[in-house]
Order: structure tokens, then C-alpha cells, then sequence
């Protein structure tokens, strides 16, 4: 008599249903070549049955990522879990790491793909982005150019999905002097902006004990329109730049009430950057609200928010 559990069973019979090869590629995500080798048989009749089942097959991509992560390359490939759909909605987390990656990231084109690199020397930023994105990765550093007793941190993520969204919200390549400020929802540019102070933002408090804060661009466009964005939760200033041009001036007169300008945009020594700056005690307030009410502390930098505190409280 013949021991039912020893016996080969044969995938052309009811005994491998829609059901079970469903479960197999489906939920266990085995590969055609793991299921005829559980079942006896050839990758071609698992093919057909799939195609009489009417189950869709994994694109190649996809069922490389699982190879990989089922370790059949062995090390020559490592998968890196993230999400994929992070930047597709619109969140507070989303905007904030989005902001970070204006600032202190970058798009890249490779030979085959693209991908995008953010660096800080606070591994706080780039660990706080990680957990957001849902990715494992380890944080690789190398030494900072001039300062040899500093490390820079590196995140990187080249997936297509990720990439194509990023592209679509605006971001470019060599962005620095062309980026333009993105479309961001109302309800998340408060996000969007602490993630861009977070990367080339600084808040500091002088030596005379004073706080203040200070943004740098390359993009004129970009930090014009961010002006515009602190301009209308009001912050602003109260006299006019005496560097401003006649024209300039004539036109902030005639588009804005006494005393209610928008903060003035300056330009470096060099002028290939520009950068604002504003302190005075009820601006700071208003700015530090803007940035930090009912936020959790997974989607901010807390050395920044731990400046700005110190600085109201004195």
C-alpha cells in the first residue's frame, strides 16, 4: 500500500487548486520554480495553470525584490525595505522630509537610474527620515572636509516610485540655483518650510543674547517665495532696507501698508547666494508657533527647537 504523504502530486490534477496556487505565489510569494519543486513538476505547467487561473504574474522587478530578499543572490545584492508610496500623499511627515530634501539633498543621475542622497552631520535628521520612510539602512560617514573631527551623515534611496513622485512634486537636478518653491498644500507648507530650516535654516542666539534666525538659497525664486510665505502668518518688517534700489523701494511702498514689508531678500559677498534674516522677540514667537505647535518630535530637528526655546525663555 502506497503512503498517501510520500506521493509526487501531479499539478494537472484537482489537487493543486486556484485556491493553493494562490496561496503559494500570493501570500508565501514563492516563484513559479518553487512551487513545480514543491509539486513535482516543470515551471511551464505552474505557467499554465496560472494563465487557466486567471492569477497575474509579478512583474520582474518585483520578483527580483523578493528573490533578493529571500537571499537566493546570496550578498551579491542587499534589498533595503522602504516605502515606496512615501511621497505620493501629502503629510506632515512627508512635506517635512520633502523640505530636508530641497535643502540638504540632492537628485542624481546614474548610468541606469536616479537616485537621491541627503547628508547632515546630524544623524538625528537622517535617522528621524529613515523611521518616516519605513527604510533600515545603515547611516554610512565619511569625514568632513574641513574639520577633520566632524562626520558627515549619508541616506540614499534610488527606487523608481520614490524618485518619479519626488520629480513630479518639482524636485531637479542640480537644484541649488534654479529649484523653484513646490506646490504644497496649505495645510502641510508649515511642514515643508521646518524641514527646509532644518536643513539650511539656523536659529542662534548672539552675543548680546539676542535670537535670531537666518535662511540662505541659492534660488532667488525660491527664497522670494518663502518670504512671501512667512509674510502672510505676518512676519515682516517695519522699515524698509536702506540697500534697496529707488524702483524696489517705490514698489514695496506702493504694494504694502506702513510698517508691514516683506522681510527683505539680501544677497551674499559674493552673490551667489541670497539669504533673509529677522529676529525681534514677537517674530521669533510667531515663527517658533508656526514651526513647532502640535508637532510630534518625530518630524523636526530638536537641536533647532531646543535653540529657539532657550531664546524665548531668556
Amino acid at each position: 500500500m502506497t503512503d498517501d504523504s510520500s506521493k509526487s502530486i501531479n499539478p494537472t490534477s484537482k489537487e493543486l487548486t486556484a485556491e493553493i496556487l494562490t496561496d503559494r505565489y500570493i501570500v508565501q510569494k514563492k516563484s513559479l520554480q518553487d512551487i513545480a519543486g514543491e509539486f513535482n513538476c516543470t515551471r511551464q505547467n505552474i505557467s499554465h495553470l496560472m494563465k487557466k487561473f486567471g492569477i497575474d504574474r509579478r512583474q520582474r522587478s518585483e520578483a527580483r525584490v523578493i528573490a533578493i530578499k529571500q537571499g537566493k543572490f546570496g550578498d551579491v545584492f542587499y534589498y533595503d525595505d522602504i516605502n515606496d508610496h512615501f511621497f505620493a500623499d501629502w503629510s506632515a511627515g512627508m512635506a517635512w522630509v520633502l523640505g530636508v530634501i530641497y535643502t540638504d539633498g540632492c537628485l542624481i543621475r546614474g548610468k541606469t537610474s536616479w537616485r537621491v542622497d541627503i547628508s547632515s552631520m546630524d544623524a538625528e535628521l537622517l535617522n528621524k527620515i529613515k523611521n518616516l520612510m519605513g527604510s533600515d539602512k545603515p547611516l554610512p560617514t565619511r569625514v568632513q572636509s574641513y574639520d577633520k573631527s566632524k562626520q558627515i551623515y549619508y541616506f540614499q534611496f534610488h527606487r523608481e516610485k520614490l524618485i518619479n513622485d519626488l520629480i513630479n512634486i518639482g524636485l531637479v537636478e542640480r537644484k541649488s540655483l534654479v529649484m523653484k518653491f513646490p506646490d504644497v498644500p496649505y495645510d502641510h507648507v508649515r511642514h515643508f518650510i521646518r524641514g527646509c530650516w532644518d536643513g539650511d535654516g539656523s536659529v542662534y542666539i548672539d552675543k548680546n543674547g539676542v535670537l535670531r534666525a537666518n535662511y540662505i538659497s541659492g534660488s532667488y525664486g525660491f527664497i522670494n517665495l518663502l518670504v512671501m510665505q512667512l509674510y502672510k502668518i505676518g512676519i515682516t518688517q517695519r522699515r524698509l532696507s536702506v540697500h534697496l534700489t529707488y524702483d524696489e523701494r517705490a514698489k514695496l511702498l506702493n504694494e504694502y501698508p506702513p510698517g508691514l514689508y516683506p522681510l527683505t531678500i539680501h544677497k551674499t559677498t559674493d552673490s551667489n547666494a541670497y539669504y533673509i534674516t529677522f529676529q525681534r522677540d514677537d517674530r521669533m514667537r510667531l515663527f517658533y508657533d508656526y514651526l513647532y505647535r502640535d508637532i510630534p518630535e518625530s518630524i523636526c530637528l530638536l537641536r533647532k527647537k531646543s535653540v529657539f526655546e532657550k531664546g524665548l525663555a531668556s
